[in-house]
């Protein structure tokens, strides 16, 4: 039987870790590798708490071994996407965002964006809100990687994700809208996949429910409600921009949807100059 996840409350080794001494950052790096890779759980869980650590300070930035650090990264992943309980999964998501929204981590994971994105995808059907908002927010640090996105096939997530943006809750729909966004930016797949889940469809819906979310006590609504608008308009230029197949379908689906040009018009009628812009575009492609 697998060990179940569990942080601990004492302090870390790697907490005293000088952010400036690289070389003991490395060998702290392959110490827990070898930890990570120990057939006593555990082992494994304790090194796991300590990648958590050098996530939360930013060391995992400073490791001068790039195939060491890609090493280290997927051997956590892989612990505690197989070890995890429902009350700990939103802190290790933190912890996995820690991680991926380090610009050197991004460099040395390229092999592994695709694998990770669909492993979260493939947890957006989990009950839990504050779990999705953290996948969310994984998902859409990892969406713009040109790189990583431009060839391969993630249409499962984006359909997920798709699905999810009918939700009364701006947290997620700003994460959700914000990957959607990323991921039309660079990739005919991407767009493709969106168009054949009706994005467009989708995203109008969205625009035209936002102040909907005024009801929501959040101090911040508003700048979400603003997002959320940004991000929806962006998407849409994004996938009806060019003269290929893709934004011909795009401008297609928007144009027979009900009431489409009146949703555009009342963002153009109450939106900031650059929202303005952004429904321009659409309505004159």
């Amino acid at each position: 039987q697998s060990a179940v996840y569990q942080p601990t409350s004492g302090a870390s080794s790697v907490e005293n870790i000088d952010p400036s001494n690289i070389f003991e950052i490395n060998r702290q790096v392959n110490t827990l590798i070898m930890s990570l890779r120990h057939e006593d759980p555990e082992i494994r869980r304790k090194a796991a708490n300590s990648v958590q650590s050098m996530a939360r300070q930013r060391l995992l930035a400073m490791v001068s071994n790039h195939n060491t650090l890609r090493e280290l990264i997927c051997y956590f992943l892989q612990f505690v996407l197989e070890h995890t309980i429902e009350q700990n999964i939103t802190q290790l998501m933190q912890s996995i965002f820690n991680i991926l929204n380090c610009r050197t981590c991004f460099a040395v994971l390229q092999d592994r964006y695709i694998q990770q994105i669909l492993i979260f995808g493939g947890l957006l059907s989990h009950g839990s809100t504050m779990l999705l908002h953290e996948i969310l927010h994984c998902l859409a640090a990892v969406g713009d990687l040109k790189e990583a996105l431009e060839t391969q096939e993630i249409g499962s997530t984006i359909a997920s994700v798709l699905q999810l943006m009918g939700a009364h809750d701006p947290i997620l729909v700003n994460h959700g809208t914000a990957f959607l966004l990323n991921v039309s930016a660079n990739s005919v797949r991407n767009k493709a996949s969106m168009l054949a889940a009706q994005a467009p469809d989708t995203l109008l819906s969205v625009l035209n429910h936002r102040n909907n979310y005024l009801t929501i006590p959040i101090p911040n609504v508003r700048q979400l409600i603003a997002s959320i608008t940004d991000n929806v308009l962006i998407c849409l230029a994004n996938l009806t921009r060019g003269q290929d197949d893709c934004g011909r379908n795009a401008c297609a689906q928007i144009a027979r949807k009900p009431d489409s040009a009146k949703t555009l018009l009342n963002v153009l009628a109450s939106g900031t100059v650059e929202c303005q812009n952004r429904v321009l575009i659409v309505l004159y492609r």
